[in-house]
């Protein structure tokens, strides 16, 4: 195995043959997070499918996962709206925008942002403006239409939601966008649109067309998203817990419960798997088992020892057990994202091993009984790492001090405090103190 998507047609095949044969809802047992992305990714009849997290870091680690397990699969992530500042609820805007339009893909969100109200959509689509390379669009009036729509007008654009005029040349960074886009105008001609850096202004890429849609600071009236979606399978990630946060939820004003709502509106919307323990009822079950890696975390125990070398004892004794399974037939991987990583595992597995490793990453790992397959993440490996790191953290932590070299990817430049500005290639393995290390 060199890819962790090569899981999906494995999974719509287990899924194919436990699935109730009257169709319907069902329920299946508490599963990691990574399994209810690849069952949504697998789902047999494809469409539009909807994986409903407990909590927001949960749903952005999900979007990480979902983008390594499913390669081909269109992402829509849904992040809740902040109300302390423009950028995620712009950001917000546009993933609706695009959910709105989509007819196939998997929408990862949590119970929070799911809830929370949306502009109508004929509104959110009117207040849109569409530019194509060769048309036209009136340029006299393209500052006062951009400010109507919420954009602040600035000397450079550094930031999202702000524009810049500079005689025919207008520059933009959208709502929702990773950076910003510079249009050419020639009169009302758009001669050129193209993605620029907005510290080299040097262009990154050139564009047929680009939509701008509205920020949070225009009115566009309220409604829910679940009254706009139809078609649509839901994959409800840990019910119980879900449960739990929709009775602290104070919702419209109904004759049942929070809980009770939910699953009327979503069973409305097409079939729902309903994950968690104890069982979802008045559902089927489906025989379907996957579990969280039992990894040096759990070999260490409550209170052990938190010592390098103790950590090294450990992960040999679970790199151990991981070989001997392999030996038994069962499909093991681990994750690698760093050549360095990689290099140090195949030297700590053994020239004989029949463990897979990938250079990829997941924000945990899991056994899969039905496939008899078992990822193993870096959590599941190094406790001392991060899980993971949201996406939006991710983008919001330029320039911040790193903690650990996970948290740079290879090729990405770094500042070192001594040595100065170089670029991170990647981990190595080492001999310290007569010991071989990363």
């Amino acid at each position: 195995m060199k890819r962790l998507g090569e899981l999906l047609p494995k999974v719509r095949k287990v899924l194919a043959g436990i699935l109730p044969r009257q169709g319907g809802s069902f329920a299946i047992g508490d599963v990691p997070p990574p399994v209810g992305v690849l069952l949504a990714g697998g789902w047999p009849t494809g469409g539009l499918r909807l994986v409903v997290f407990p909590s927001p870091m949960t749903a952005d680690l999900a979007v990480h996962d979902a983008e390594v397990l499913l390669p081909r699969v269109p992402i829509l992530p849904l992040v809740p709206s902040d109300e302390e500042g423009a950028t995620a609820s712009g950001e917000r805007l546009a993933q609706v925008r695009a959910i709105l339009e989509a007819r196939e893909g998997v929408i990862l969100t949590s119970i929070h942002a799911l809830l929370q109200p949306i502009p109508e959509p004929k509104a959110l689509a009117e207040a849109c403006l569409t530019f194509t390379a060769g048309g036209e669009h009136p340029f006299d009036t393209l500052a006062e239409a951009l400010t109507a729509m919420g954009y602040e007008r600035a000397e450079l654009v550094v930031e999202p939601l702000t524009f810049a005029l500079r005689g025919g040349i207008v520059d933009i960074w959208v709502a929702g966008d990773e950076g910003p886009t510079r249009l050419e105008f020639f009169g009302d001609e758009i001669e050129r649109i193209r993605r620029f850096d907005p510290t080299t202004q040097r262009s990154v890429e050139a564009l047929k067309t680009l939509s701008v849609g509205p920020t949070p600071k225009m009115k566009l009236g309220s409604t829910q998203l679940l009254s706009q979606l139809h078609a649509v399978t839901t994959f409800v990630m840990d019910w119980p817990l879900i449960e739990t946060g929709l009775a602290q939820l104070q919702l419209v004003s109904k004759k049942e419960s929070n809980a009770a709502w939910f699953a009327r509106t979503l069973e409305a919307l097409g079939p729902v798997c309903w994950s968690g323990e104890p069982l979802y009822g008045g559902v089927p079950s489906v025989a379907l088992v996957a579990r969280p890696i039992e990894g040096v975390r759990a070999l260490q125990g409550e209170g052990g020892a938190r010592h390098p070398e103790a950590f090294g004892r450990l992960r040999a004794t679970l790199l151990g057990q991981l070989n001997e399974r392999a030996r038994h037939r069962e499909t093991i991987v681990l994750c690698a994202p760093s050549s360095g990583g990689a290099e140090l595992l195949r030297h700590e597995l053994g020239a004989e091993s029949k463990v897979h490793i990938v250079g990829e990453g997941l924000s945990e790992g899991f056994t899969f009984e039905n496939l008899k397959v078992s990822v193993v993440a870096q959590s599941d490996l190094y406790p001392t790492r991060r899980v993971g790191t949201p996406l939006r953290s991710r983008k919001s932590k330029v320039g911040a001090r790193l903690e650990y070299a996970f948290d740079v990817e290879p090729g990405e430049l770094v500042v070192h405090l001594e040595h100065g500005i170089g670029r991170f290639l990647g981990l190595n393995e080492i001999e310290l103190a007569g010991r071989r290390t990363e």
